[in-house]
């Protein structure tokens, strides 16, 4: 199955899971998408796992154009 869930504007998100295997993708405009996958045990009384995603900027795209000065 797949979900589609927002942050906030900071980035900031937080989901409980069930127990399972997950593959959990991050994405953000202008950043290289990431991946995890992660398990989620049972364990009664435990502190929840966290996941935290370091996105990392997309490379800037360098023009082919060529810029030109014409005297008038």
């Amino acid at each position: 199955m797949r979900y589609r869930y927002f942050a906030v504007h900071d980035g900031d998100y937080w989901r409980l899971l069930t127990p399972g295997h997950y593959i959990i993708t991050a994405y953000r405009d202008g950043y290289q998408p990431l991946s995890h996958r992660v398990i989620v045990y049972e364990r009664p009384h435990e502190e929840a796992q966290r996941v935290d995603f370091h996105l990392q900027p997309l490379p800037q795209l360098v023009s082919n154009s060529v810029q030109r000065t014409f005297r008038v």
